[in-house]
């Protein structure tokens, strides 16, 4: 009865391990999109780690079952399954773009690039603007038309806004999303943007607010990896990396339970 409680216990805490990473992957992914790349790294080797240290019990051939097998194989599952993008990327030999999401983009691909060097303080991070993007490089690229769709936020404010201290000067993270133009030539080819970006924002002094102006011309270069490339690293992600975290925490809480003696199962 000790050895089971004990292994019950074991199985509980690195559950519950795994809960709070994951808590804390999504928390740093949705403040952060641009560190999906490095999450899914991260994620598979604690993912692997967490694996290991359920294996000792679950696989204990004088207690082991056959649903305790089963959600063991789950737990496996899902770490295999957190590094899912990642790997995709590295085999079709995709690079990766340093704050976007989807870090790997291609020909007819939407991905959102993001700019925290470029500084505004907004009252509860409310920003609204209206964004160009062109290509630098059309003629290299064998393009016509130099143009980009793009588009940014949008957030509207009236002559009143209900905040907390804390978010009276907040600074937000600025970005655009662009689609590329579904064209085959494109893909594999390193592509210069050049975007221009203008936004508007509530900004407080003393009790009161005015309209803020800025505009940013950021340029950069898009790494360009096969057609749909960001579509399957962004289905991937989702699916893969957060479902597979979520996956071992629910085969860790069946094996947490499965080898609690008070279960009755």
């Amino acid at each position: 009865m000790r050895v089971q409680r004990g292994t019950s216990a074991r199985h509980g805490n690195l559950t519950a391990v795994a809960a709070l990473v994951t808590l804390s992957a999504c928390t740093v992914w949705w403040l952060w999109p641009w560190t999906a790349s490095w999450l899914c790294r991260v994620g598979a080797v604690v993912g692997l780690v967490l694996a290991a240290l359920h294996a000792r019990d679950a696989l204990a051939q004088s207690r082991a079952t056959r649903a305790s097998r089963a959600a063991f194989a789950a737990v496996v599952l899902g770490a295999i399954a957190i590094p899912a993008p990642e790997a995709a990327r590295l085999i079709e030999g995709a690079r990766a773009n340093p704050r976007s999401f989807p870090p790997v983009a291609g020909p007819g691909d939407r991905v959102r690039l993001f700019f925290p060097d470029y500084m505004i303080f907004a009252i509860s991070s409310r920003w609204r603007g209206t964004a160009y993007a062109k290509f630098t490089s059309a003629t290299a690229l064998g393009l016509s038309d130099p143009r980009v769709s793009a588009a940014t936020r949008d957030d509207s404010w009236g002559d009143s806004i209900n905040t907390t201290r804390a978010n009276r000067n907040s600074r937000p993270t600025l970005w655009v999303d662009v689609q590329l133009p579904n064209r085959p030539e494109l893909a594999r080819r390193t592509a210069e943007l050049e975007l221009d970006l203008n936004v508007s924002y509530p900004s407080g002094i003393g009790r009161t607010f005015q309209t803020g102006r800025a505009r940013f011309t950021p340029k950069l270069r898009l790494q360009l990896g096969a057609g749909g490339a960001g579509a399957r690293y962004r289905a991937l992600f989702l699916a893969g990396s957060l479902g597979g975290a979520v996956l071992i925490v629910l085969a860790g809480a069946t094996l947490h339970r499965l080898a609690d003696p008070t279960s009755g199962h």
